[in-house]
Parts: structure tokens; C-alpha cells; sequence
């Protein structure tokens, strides 16, 4: 096999990789930043899922994210943990 064969074969090899890596890469950017507290409000939560704010409340109160807390005024805060957990679950 010429060198040129050898490296066409390795790229159409790994052509298929790097665009997955792509696709993950520009899903982690679209992503909102985590807090420097590590807690999530409902809007960031839901934003970081990639839901709405209905749907994630809806889970929320329904105990199925995990560190899910209502804390004063009926406000939800959420760990990020939690929410990974929670994303794991729903894509099995």
C-alpha cells in the first residue's frame, strides 16, 4: 500500500470521529456555564437540559431529578449532578 493510499484509508477512517467530536464539542458550548456555587436555578437548569422551564419544573415536582430542592417562595434550585443524572435516565 502506497503512503497515499495508507493516509487516504486513515482519513476516511477517521472522518466519521471528528465529526461526532464536532457535534459533542458545539453541544458543550451551546450549554450554559454552571454557577460558581454549583447550584442550578430553574431557568439555568432547564437552559442546560435543553428543555423548558414547564417540562423541568413538571420533573422536578414529580421527584424525578435527583437533588432537586424548593427552597423559599416556591423557587427550585438544582445540582448539576442531579440534572446529568437526570439527562443519563432520559436517554437510556
Amino acid at each position: 500500500m502506497t503512503q497515499a493510499a495508507l493516509a487516504a484509508a486513515i482519513q476516511s477512517a477517521i472522518a466519521p470521529l471528528c465529526a461526532e467530536i464536532a457535534e459533542l464539542r458545539d453541544e458543550l458550548r451551546r450549554r450554559p456555564p454552571v454557577p460558581a456555587n454549583g447550584l442550578l436555578t430553574l431557568k439555568e437548569a432547564a437552559a442546560y437540559a435543553g428543555c423548558c422551564e414547564e417540562t423541568f419544573r413538571r420533573h422536578a415536582s414529580r421527584g424525578r431529578i435527583p437533588d432537586a430542592k424548593r427552597i423559599g417562595g416556591g423557587a427550585w434550585r438544582f445540582t448539576k449532578s442531579g440534572v446529568d443524572a437526570w439527562l443519563g435516565r432520559c436517554a437510556r
